[in-house]
């Protein structure tokens, strides 16, 4: 679960890609009526790749990846809440 108490918070999740050429679909969700979660992907230098906001669920599709390692990262967006939101991330190798 996330809160934004402090509004700094963030939680990161690192997925590996094996083979050069990949694409991956990449997915959070929640049950929490009104929290509005926000979902970012990064490479291992720390530049964002894709980002989804105001949708839920948060999807980014990442297309052609190089092998390595990369980043999703979850905020709560929204007034300060010391509340967690639980949620469920995931990736998929896709095709």
């Amino acid at each position: 679960s996330i809160c934004n108490e402090p509004a700094t918070e963030v939680d990161f999740f690192k997925f590996e890609v094996a083979t050069s050429g990949s694409s991956y679909l990449v997915e959070l969700d929640w049950d929490a009526d009104g929290a509005d979660l926000d979902w970012g992907v990064f490479d291992s230098t720390g530049k964002q790749l894709g980002a989804s906001l105001w949708q839920r669920p948060e999807v980014i599709e990442l297309t052609y990846l190089e092998a390595g390692t990369y980043y999703a990262s979850v905020n709560l967006f929204g007034a300060a809440s010391p509340v967690g939101v639980e949620y469920t991330a995931l990736s998929s190798l896709l095709g």
